[in-house]
């Protein structure tokens, strides 16, 4: 089959209509604790306060808790006759503190009379001021076990926080002081949530962030931002990774994945992460990337800095510090490990430390190197030295066998990195699955191997067998791309199959992992492009309809498949050659800008040959392959410094030669000196001239 002939004919079909499969409404229980979440929280709490500047995370209990209180042991009853008979608010707050210092136990006694007292005193809070509130909190967190008890009063009590909040921060003027008791507030609400995380139904992470803690990051970071201090500014960082969101970014309206860094946050973090220890700078990392915030080339200040971080990573906090090293690198690994010497550099730092490093630091680390474009000579005792300490393969879960095979498969050169692949295979079928989500892994954990010509079969004909079930005909909304990845749960363990049935979660996983759940499809339409081209024996293919559909989303929008951001510059790079081309256009050839392939994530120049004396091309009329000839342009982001090829462009060509297709490589670089110099219709001469030497 003649692939090139095969993706025209795909995009002239019409599509099949197939029967729409509806989200169904269910309640989904959670099976596993948010354990890495806790324990995430918990240790950048202990990290933080240790360190100068975060007493606001050490706040000392009210004195009626005391064992040293001036004031005498009263029962619980006269603290409740007496919050009767007063109305002064500070006495209302100190009874509440000593009732609830009484009732922190249990409360099987005078439950009427303790209700009527919660009653009232949930009708005054808006009469109480913010440090009154402050207090009235703090006293409600030793009361956690009985949260069905007290989670209505909670609720009030976190809006009456919130509007003393608005009043004190939309003041002329905001001082030190006050923020730093607004971030006692928000530790305290904090706390209280983790308290009681597990005696709540159906918690999510957005349920962690309240609303007072959520307005509180808003009138911080969008108006006040230029007043926090080094050490508040990583609390707030903090509590935006927690909240998963960055005050006025539209995350629900954005097609794409992510951000790049505000202006505004992105000049504070030039002045105070010169200021910062590195665990400090692990937090600001972990907020940036829970949020989806990402570095861009103009980011240099801050990159440098990110750096820097890591390079003087205090050796002795190293293996203790391993979250804020994996934070800082995952931060680094799109756009910001670019300085090829500084990355060299710190690879020898750690190399010593690799043995004592859990799984998770290791492989951010090795994310971190990909957008380095490190020569061989580095990469490759580093991959060594990383893969050797992951053994075994059945220890790690599904997502990090995935990540560590997309990085293997971007280094690979001349397949020298397939006894590694193989091992990766192995530990499939036992390794952690203890995701939701592992169905995406999966998916595309399958489809990096095969692009490495390492098939696992019976893998690849379940993924086509499950992929065929689901309605792929409106990828374009919510509701039609939920249906579409559908398969990603079914392929999953059967204790966790069930989850892609409740319409709520699919909804809002899709909403924030929009490029992943597309890309989810593209893998599939791979899988079964290699399925062809290779002659794979398995029992399932790829619907045509299904096929047609797909090939039409990806590749009637050019840059939705970009996800490196550098879309615009490619493109017009392309377009200029491809004007350029147009001018020196060679006798009985013709010149077109399109797909070769089903799963090319870009266009490329085609030439084709065409006999008589006109050109006279008709779409059906099949062309030899030996008449074909493809300028393939790879992206900046995989080509190395001395025009080594990295990445995604490497596995296109390998399918484009397989196929027996005659490739020409441009490099960019070279292009625009010879553009600039006005030779650039002499450097497409030279690479013309290359072809029609050789046939």
């Amino acid at each position: 089959m003649k692939v090139l002939n095969f993706g025209r004919e795909l995009m002239r079909n019409k599509a099949s209509s197939v029967l729409c499969l509806k989200l169904h409404n269910s309640t989904r229980n959670p099976i596993f604790t948010r354990r890495h979440l806790f324990r995430s929280i918990e240790e950048t709490l202990a990290m933080l306060r240790d360190l100068e500047g975060y007493s606001f995370l050490r706040i000392q209990p009210p004195s009626v808790y005391s064992h040293n209180s001036p004031m005498p042991t009263l029962s619980k009853n006269f603290w409740l006759q007496f919050s009767k008979k007063t109305e002064n608010t500070s006495d209302k707050v100190e009874a509440w503190q000593y009732i609830a210092s009484d009732i922190s136990g249990s409360l099987s006694e005078d439950v009427v009379e303790v209700n009527k007292f919660i009653s009232d005193l949930t009708y005054k809070l808006m009469d109480l001021t913010y440090p009154q509130l402050k207090n009235v909190a703090h006293s409600l967190t030793f009361l956690h076990t009985q949260f069905s008890k007290f989670s209505e009063f909670a609720t009030h009590l976190d809006q009456s926080l919130a509007e003393k909040l608005e009043e004190i921060i939309d003041a002329p003027t905001l001082t030190k002081e006050e923020i730093y008791c607004c971030l006692e507030v928000s530790y305290i609400l904090l706390r209280w949530v983790m308290l009681t995380a597990h005696l709540r139904d159906n918690m999510s992470s957005q349920d962690f962030t309240s609303g007072h803690n959520k307005l509180l990051m808003q009138k911080l970071l969008l108006k006040h931002i230029d007043l926090l201090t080094p050490p508040q500014l990583v609390f707030t960082m903090f509590l935006v990774g927690i909240s998963r969101e960055f005050p006025g970014l539209p995350y629900q309206s954005q097609l794409e994945q992510g951000f790049p860094i505000p202006d505004t946050l992105n000049h504070k973090l030039e002045q105070v992460l010169p200021e910062l220890s590195s665990a400090e700078v692990g937090v600001v990392c972990h907020g940036l990337h829970l949020s989806y915030l990402h570095l861009e080339t103009r980011h240099r200040i801050v990159r440098n800095h990110l750096l820097n971080s890591i390079l003087f990573f205090p050796e002795k906090s190293l293996v203790r510090n391993q979250l804020a090293l994996a934070s800082i690198a995952k931060t680094l690994k799109r756009r910001g490990a670019i300085n090829q010497a500084a990355v060299s550099q710190i690879i020898q730092k750690l190399d010593p430390y690799l043995d004592y490093m859990e799984c998770y630091p290791k492989l951010r680390l090795l994310q971190m190197c990909l957008s380095a474009k490190l020569p061989s000579s580095t990469w490759k005792p580093f991959i060594h030295k990383i893969f050797e300490g992951l053994k075994p393969m059945e220890n790690l879960r599904l997502k990090d066998l995935e990540q560590l095979a997309f990085c293997l498969l971007y280094f690979q050169e001349n397949n020298e990195l397939q006894p590694y692949l193989l091992e990766i295979l192995k530990g499939v079928n036992s390794c952690d699955w203890s995701d939701v989500r592992s169905g995406r892994s999966y998916v595309y954990l399958i489809s990096h191997l095969a692009k490495a010509q390492v098939y696992c079969l019976s893998s690849i004909d379940s993924i086509l067998e499950k992929a065929n079930q689901c309605d792929m005909s409106e990828l374009h909304t919510d509701v039609g791309l939920a249906n579409a990845i559908d398969f990603l749960f079914r392929l999953n363990i059967p204790i966790l199959s069930d989850v892609g049935s409740d319409a709520v979660y699919v909804t809002k996983f899709i909403k924030r992992n929009r490029c992943l759940s597309e890309n989810s499809l593209f893998q599939v339409l791979e899988l079964d492009f290699i399925r062809d081209i290779y002659k794979l024996k398995t029992k399932h293919a790829l619907d045509d309809g299904k096929r047609i559909k797909l090939v039409k989303h990806f590749q009637s929008h050019p840059l939705r498949r970009t996800t490196d951001y550098e879309g615009s510059f490619h493109l017009n790079t392309l377009s200029l050659l491809y004007r350029d081309l147009k001018v020196i256009q060679p006798k009985n050839f013709r010149i077109s800008l399109e797909y070769p392939m089903p799963c090319s994530t870009s266009p490329n120049i085609i030439l084709e040959r065409y006999r008589g004396d006109t050109e006279c091309f008709h779409p059906d009329i099949l062309h030899s392959y030996e008449n074909t000839l493809i300028l393939f342009l790879p992206k900046k982001s995989e080509v190395g410094y001395e025009g080594q090829l990295f990445g995604r462009c490497k596995t296109e060509i390998n399918y484009l030669n397989h196929l027996g297709y005659n490739v020409e490589i441009l490099n960019w670089k070279d292009y625009y000196d010879a553009l600039k110099r006005k030779k650039n219709l002499k450097y497409l001469r030279s690479v013309l001239n290359r072809y029609f030497f050789n046939h």
